[in-house]
């Protein structure tokens, strides 16, 4: 859809935006036709119309709503504003045949405004006829040729068609309209993008430059000049460029996957001169970089880039150590196997170092060796909860009582983590142990309801990477037992389709099969969609009726797709927990439906009576109380909470208005900073700590935590640090 710009004035008010929010109608119909009559003196009685549709989408109010208040309903409407209306309400809900209709005949009736013929510009690209909707957006232009969203829309299409030099052609006659800096910053991003694309790289980095010098908080143009820079050899004048866009405050607030684009480029230009790369890395995990296992979007290109130039560093005990991780993370394996076997021969060797090479040695399928270097790792570090999963990984075939017993560990050591409690079921159901697995599972879930509690007859691997030569062994099952646990090796290994196929197979003979259901179901959900796996979820209830798990599944499905079924839900909730209220799974769903009813506590604390373990029970008890505004009563709760978990943001954030309502600022000010800290918000997190320590000069908390904030922003500053590998494995201790 077109966007009113502040390039352009707009036409409605904050006081008919308050109107309409107050649903004032006769206030806000009044008001409106006031604004009409000034729209009507310079044409643009169109222009207020869209504008109208955009608040009330803003809003929340609906069409009918609207139109039911206005005079004479949409029969007082006139001709062009009634097709406009329906066409641009047609094109928002995909109505593409009514779209063209209504756009059609606004253009027939009111030919002396641009907007019908914008839309049927979008329109047609929408139904993927580009060289139509460019037709539609120059005839728009004939009509007024300074409706600079237009311009823009028409240099995109030609952009992405391959016609760059039109594109610039637009994108220049859009940039003398614009005086608003994030608009420009837009344009002339846009403009850098075809002149980079034409072959002008030159050109390109003026238009960057100039965008960035309009607005420097929008990151993909620092990325965009960055990476021009490195393509003509100027890579000081892009780490200069980065350096200060890794600086500003307003780094907080990028996403993970920007964060690692920026850490991605800072790799590249750092090799480009030839600097070292330990520090960026370790910078990049100060700051909230994805340091696990899983798949994450843009790591593997920071990584690549990283390996790129450590393999040229010189061997040093540092540069190998963190060789290792990154070929390992990358799965070059015999080269991660190299670096990590030069590390623990080192003079100083390190229980990350060990870490390292037991990791290593599992994807080889080297079980003996990764076991005794982890051992050695776990005589150094006692209390660090991933050599336990891993040692449970190495011994889970061969000797499941001690894959048990370090699982044991790593939920001790880290009782808030989801996966070590999944990886404990999956182990207990491999020993037949069904009741004890489905309790694992269900403690799982109570942590991550995401966590995948799949029917499996193979250990702990849940982490990824640790499992392919499992998707190789049962690539080709033989029996059902075989098919399934194929099934759930490829969703690991994010082959979801494979993993469908599996299933389907399976199901084709054995309809009924529950087990089969419930994977079919969790992994569809998880690849597919809530929707496609709601029937799904239903049969396999339909299958066994008891299973506390599928209910939990199939109900929280039926009431995504159906909102309207929330009360049948309850009922079936209700008679679940009549029969079984040891239904822990039902008992928290049913707290959720019936908030802000007080039963709703009672079966919170009920959860919590059977699983005071868990830092979630009293997470959720605490914010029933904070949104009652029992600030007293949920301050004790979300205590607690911090204590099992210190590292989840959520209850610091409450805890942190309730110390503010209770009067206690020196602990809101201490939370808040610690929570920022979490989430990776360095320049608040500072701002925070410091007003605690005006406060409280001799706060131990506020202190340490100031400490680590400001070590963050001195290494994204300024790479340059030499800590390395810790971090990777050395889980934080937070008060």
């Amino acid at each position: 859809m077109l966007q009113t710009s502040r390039d352009y004035p707009k036409f409605l008010s904050s006081g008919f935006q308050v109107c309409l929010s107050d649903r004032d109608w006769p206030s806000a119909i009044s008001e409106f036709n006031l604004l009409l009559a000034d729209a009507a003196c310079c044409g643009e009685e169109l222009t207020l119309w869209v504008e109208l549709l955009d608040e009330l989408a803003r809003q929340c109010v609906e069409w009918d709503d609207w139109i039911s208040h206005w005079p004479g309903g949409e029969e007082g409407l006139d001709k062009s504003t009634f097709f406009l209306v329906h066409g641009v309400r047609s094109l928002s809900s995909q109505a593409y045949e009514h779209a063209g209709f209504y756009l059609h005949r606004a253009a027939e009736v009111a030919p002396e405004s641009p907007l019908p013929l914008a839309y049927l510009g979008i329109l047609h690209e929408a139904i993927g006829s580009p060289p139509d909707a460019l037709a539609y957006y120059d005839a728009s232009l004939e009509v007024s040729s300074q409706f600079f969203t237009v311009l823009n829309s028409a240099g995109n299409l030609c952009h992405e068609l391959g016609f760059y030099a039109r594109a610039i052609g637009y994108y220049e006659k859009a940039l003398p309209l614009l005086v608003e800096p994030g608009n420009r910053a837009v344009v002339l991003n846009n403009l850098g993008n075809s002149f980079k694309a034409a072959g002008m790289p030159e050109r390109a980095v003026s238009a960057y430059s100039e965008a960035l010098a309009s607005d420097d908080s929008q990151p993909v143009v620092a990325f965009a000049l960055c990476e021009t820079l490195l393509q003509v050899n100027r890579p000081q004048r892009a780490r200069g460029i980065l350096l200060k866009t890794l600086d500003d405050p307003s780094f907080d607030e990028w996403s993970q996957e920007n964060r690692t684009q920026a850490f991605a480029l800072l790799a590249r230009v750092c090799l480009a001169t030839g600097e070292h790369l330990e520090a960026t890395f370790y910078a990049w995990l100060r700051i909230g970089g994805q340091v696990k296992d899983e798949a994450a979007a843009g790591v593997d290109t920071f990584l690549k880039a990283l390996y790129a130039s450590l393999i040229s560093a010189p061997h040093e005990t540092s540069a190998e150590a963190l060789l290792a991780h990154v070929s390992r993370r990358l799965g070059y394996l015999d080269a991660a196997f190299l670096h990590a076997k030069r590390v623990v021969n080192s003079l100083s060797p390190q229980a990350v170092y060990f870490g390292e090479l037991g990791a290593t040695c599992l994807l080889m399928g080297k079980n003996d060796v990764g076991l005794e270097a982890l051992e050695e790792a776990q005589a150094s570090a006692p209390e660090n909860p991933s050599y336990f999963a891993l040692r449970a990984m190495a011994l889970w075939r061969s000797d499941p009582e001690q894959a048990r017993v370090s699982l044991g560990e790593a939920i001790r050591i880290e009782p808030y983590v989801a996966q070590h409690r999944c990886d404990l079921a999956w182990l207990e159901m491999n020993q037949g142990r069904t009741e004890i697995a489905r309790n694992r599972q269900t403690e799982a879930l109570l942590l991550w309801d995401e966590c995948p509690v799949l029917f499996a007859s193979h250990g702990p691997l849940l982490q990824r990477g640790y499992f392919h030569d499992l998707v190789e062994r049962f690539s080709h099952p033989t029996s059902d037992e075989e098919m399934i646990n194929a099934a759930n090796y490829a969703y690991l290994a994010g082959q979801g389709e494979i993993a469908r196929a599996h299933l389907r197979k399976l199901l084709e003979k054995f309809p009924d099969s529950s087990q089969a259901l419930f994977n079919y179901a969790w992994i569809v959900n998880q690849t597919v969609g809530v929707a496609q796996a709601a029937p799904l979820w239903r049969r396999a209830l339909e299958q066994d009726k008891s299973d506390s798990l599928t209910r939990f599944f199939a109900s929280r499905s039926l009431l995504f797709c159906d909102a309207s079924a929330k009360q049948g839900v309850i009922q079936e909730l209700e008679r679940a927990v009549g029969g079984n209220p040891q239904d822990y799974l039902s008992r928290l769903l049913l707290a959720k439906l019936m908030e802000p009813e007080r039963e709703a506590l009672v079966h919170l604390e009920a959860i919590a009576a059977a699983y005071g373990g868990l830092y979630s029970p009293w997470y959720w008890l605490g914010q029933a109380h904070f949104f009652r505004r029992e600030w007293d009563l949920a301050r004790p709760f979300l205590e607690k909470s911090i204590r099992l978990n210190p590292k989840f943001p959520k209850s610091r954030s409450l805890l942190a208005q309730c110390y503010g309502q209770l009067g206690d600022t020196l602990r809101k000010h201490v939370q808040n900073g610690i929570c920022y800290y979490l989430t990776g918000h360095l320049h608040k997190a500072c701002s925070e700590l410091e007003r605690a320590l005006a406060e409280a000069p001799e706060d131990e908390s506020a202190r340490y935590f100031l400490i680590q904030a400001q070590s963050g922003l001195d290494a994204r500053r300024a790479p340059g640090a030499k800590e390395l590998l810790d971090i990777l494995k050395s889980p934080e201790r937070l008060p």
